[in-house]
């Protein structure tokens, strides 16, 4: 299973004040904030740990994890620019993070081998959802893949099948 968020810095910056008062507080573990405030690109980094949050969130869900907000019970663990360990009632995921000006995406797996057995694909009439899981439909089987979308850009991932 797969997850995946991607996100929109200028839309984040019009929609998000992650420099409000309690913000960070609110979504970010004490080490995260930590690795924020020494960060010399913090907007960055609030968006790069929040993309690999969601991206682990969406893979929770795909496991059968309830919906809900529980932002810091999902932890970054390091401040590694492109790949990063998150972890989640005691559990660790593997993440990627690809960052331009535009956006930053990040895939979640839960085993390490599994980062080099990402591919993109386009969303198209193959990919279904089941009680809000997306999947491909191929010739023999359905294949677990993420979708994620924010302003002017959408990411469709899978492990390679």
């Amino acid at each position: 299973m797969i997850g995946n968020d991607v996100v929109d810095l200028e839309l984040a910056s019009l929609q998000s004040n992650w420099q409000r008062k309690g913000y960070l507080d609110k979504i970010f573990t004490n080490l995260e904030q930590v690795f924020i405030t020494k960060s010399t690109n913090q907007n960055e980094q609030v968006w790069r740990f929040w993309s690999r949050k969601e991206a682990v969130y969406k893979l929770l869900l795909q496991q059968g994890k309830s919906k809900g907000y529980y932002p810091k019970k999902i932890a970054c663990l390091d401040d590694n620019l492109t790949t990063g360990i998150v972890c989640f009632e005691n559990k660790k995921y593997y993440t990627k993070t690809f960052i331009s000006d535009n956006y930053i995406h990040s895939i979640a797996v839960s085993s390490k081998a599994n980062l080099n057995q990402i591919i993109k694909i386009n969303w198209n009439e193959n990919c279904i959802k089941i009680n809000e899981i997306p999947y491909l439909k191929t010739a023999a089987t359905l294949v677990s893949i993420s979708k994620s979308h924010h302003g002017r850009f959408e990411e469709v991932v899978a492990l390679n099948f």
